[in-house]
């Protein structure tokens, strides 16, 4: 398990949330019209580091792309495409095992979701759920496939830098069905968006 490594993570997300709360404090409060925010869609390309249970939690790169709308003022409508390609240590149950060889899984989901958010100004923070579809292919001699549903909690933030332009951070705590269990897998992403 790369524990140093999710824990510099967490702690740069919680430091960049601080930072983008001060941020988005202090520009709230220059700004009379809270509604500069752009109300069309808005895609976002997401890049982190996603916690692999049959992994022992190791952190893989993961890859993802968002697009969103609002639906009021204090609710968003979101639908992602995301790729994950961790390595796995697992018996024939899904178990992880140490003792068998590493062997590479690409995995993918598809959700759709709502996330309640609080605009203030330029900064906007956001929390949600999710569901849809998550699908694993492995590389070994096997080639074992399936695909099952999924349930993500996504908890972050967006800042806009612009009228159509902004950053976001992220984390996401999930739960991912394979063939006999459910596991509780994590992800920390940032990225950039913009609205159209």
């Amino acid at each position: 398990m790369n524990v140093p490594l999710c824990r510099r993570a967490l702690r740069a997300l919680l430091w960049s949330c601080v930072v983008a709360l001060a941020i988005g404090s202090r520009l709230s409060a220059q700004d009379d019209d809270p509604g500069t925010l752009a109300d069309g869609w808005a895609i976002s390309l997401m890049g982190g580091l996603f916690s692999y249970e049959l992994s022992d939690d190791e952190s893989f790169p993961s890859f993802g792309v968002r697009a969103d709308s609002p639906m009021s003022e204090y609710a968003r409508f979101e639908v992602e495409a995301w790729y994950s390609r961790p390595d796995v240590q697992q018996d024939e149950n899904f178990e992880y095992d140490p003792s068998l060889p590493t062997e590479s899984a690409n995995l993918f989901a598809f959700t759709v979701g709502v996330q309640l958010r609080y605009p203030m100004g330029p900064f906007e923070p956001y929390g949600g759920g999710s569901g849809g579809l998550f699908a694993r292919v492995d590389d070994d001699s096997d080639g074992r496939r399936f695909s099952r549903n999924t349930f993500m909690f996504p908890f972050g933030f967006r800042l806009w830098v612009s009228d159509r332009f902004g950053i976001r951070a992220e984390y996401r705590f999930r739960e991912d069905n394979h063939e006999a269990f459910t596991y509780s897998d994590n992800e920390v992403s940032g990225g950039v968006f913009w609205t159209f």
